[in-house]
């Protein structure tokens, strides 16, 4: 399951998350994006990306220079990291036993997939509570 998030990245996210849990893709990405499309920085007082993440900009602009700028290129990074994160956590703790690697690369992969679908349950569960009032 968790390898079907790479091939459901352009996915639409779910109706029931509000904006705070969706919208900071574009926010992280918006350099990246902009120096691959115009070739150039935009023109941004701050660089909130660049200064808080500057790896995470590097790999996205990666990203978009390999397989063009969209909503799947723009979450690749994320979900590449989250693959490698689950591989590095089985290497790691498989040095101490192979049954410990494999079950805390299962549990990393139970929480990487359980955790979106239960906080898309809280809010389904809190919008009919307020509709309901």
């Amino acid at each position: 399951m968790l390898f079907s998030t790479l091939f459901l990245l352009s996915a639409d996210p779910s109706i029931l998350l509000d904006s705070g849990q969706v919208g900071d893709e574009g926010f992280w990405n918006y350099s990246a994006r902009s120096l691959h499309v115009f070739g150039k920085l935009p023109p941004d007082d701050f660089y909130h990306d660049i200064a808080v993440s500057p790896l995470f900009t590097i790999f996205s602009f990666i990203s978009f220079s390999m397989f063009g700028a969209g909503f799947w290129q723009a979450r690749f990074v994320s979900a590449f990291s989250g693959l490698l994160t689950v591989l590095f956590t089985y290497l790691i703790a498989s040095r101490y036993e192979k049954k410990v690697g494999l079950i805390s690369s299962l549990v990393l992969c139970g929480i990487f997939t359980i955790l979106p679908t239960v906080i898309v349950a809280k809010n389904y569960i809190s919008y009919f509570k307020e509709a309901n009032r």
